[in-house]
């Protein structure tokens, strides 16, 4: 069973490197308009 926990991007430390969208086995965070996101549904 997957944790219902959302994903959460912390805005202050993102530097749009993309290691979070590359990483996340549900593709939870994307990066947008210079800045890591959650994706739609999460």
């Amino acid at each position: 069973m997957l944790s219902k926990k959302l994903a959460a991007v912390d805005k202050t430390r993102c530097v749009a490197c993309g290691v979070c969208e590359n990483t996340c086995p549900l593709g939870a965070v994307k990066v947008r308009r210079g800045c890591c996101v959650p994706a739609g549904g999460y």
